[in-house]
């Protein structure tokens, strides 16, 4: 499964707790979902683009509880969703 971010907007000086950012949620090249965060602090939001219901978003959360995908690229995280992985891609992308 490839996922990517694009049309990604980040607004440093919004950015307190955590960077503010908002962006579209590709997995191997459909959109799948706009994900933001409001950077003060809180998880990143998703929003599906076709429902909870749909295979894609299915699909998305139970890749998500894979642990591997946790432990790369110098990150372990003990949390584990779709918001933790869209993180790991904006900060990916910041670099």
């Amino acid at each position: 499964m490839k996922l990517s971010l694009r049309k990604v907007k980040y607004y440093a000086e919004l950015s307190e707790e955590t960077p503010c950012y908002t962006a579209e949620l590709y997995m191997d090249g459909k959109k799948v979902a706009t994900v933001k965060n409001d950077g003060c602090g809180g998880s990143t939001d998703v929003y599906y683009t076709e429902g909870w219901q749909s295979k894609s978003a299915q699909k998305l959360e139970e890749y998500a509880k894979n642990p591997a995908i946790y432990n790369f690229n110098g990150y372990t995280c003990k949390s584990k969703g779709v918001d933790i992985i869209v993180d790991i891609l904006f900060d990916k992308w910041l670099k």
